[in-house]
């Protein structure tokens, strides 16, 4: 990890927090106008996840923190949309970060769904 500067260091410190929140798998992107409250109208499943479950990369050159899981996080049996979003939940604020989804991101079969290690990452930037 390479981190220069106080604004790397809090950048990574806020991305740190959201750790151990409630990961989401949407039907759609949430317009960053749209208040927290919103997430439950684009949300097809979602699971708690440990803090321990996600880790840190810095680049502070160019004040940027990666935020991202380091073990499977499973969702159990959901199926019957199309995800085109990640959003991840801050465990105590109303404040959440999101990507869009990227692979396969077709559930309108059945089965087990799990996000792999390293499938959930949140760029932060300065």
């Amino acid at each position: 990890m390479t981190s220069t500067g106080p604004d790397a260091n809090s950048l990574e410190r806020y991305a740190n927090e959201f750790a151990g929140g409630m990961l989401h798998l949407c039907s759609d992107d949430l317009d960053m106008t749209d208040d927290f409250s919103n997430i439950s109208t684009v949300s097809e499943a979602s699971t708690d996840t440990d803090a321990s479950d996600w880790d840190t990369t810095t680049d502070g050159v160019n004040e940027e923190v990666v935020l991202e899981n380091t073990a499977e996080i499973d969702f159990g049996d959901v199926s019957g949309f199309t995800v085109g979003a990640l959003i991840l939940e801050h465990p105590i604020e109303d404040e959440y970060v999101q990507k869009s989804a990227s692979g396969d991101t077709d559930l309108s079969g059945d089965g087990d769904t799990s996000v792999e290690a390293g499938g959930a990452s949140f760029t932060l930037s300065r």
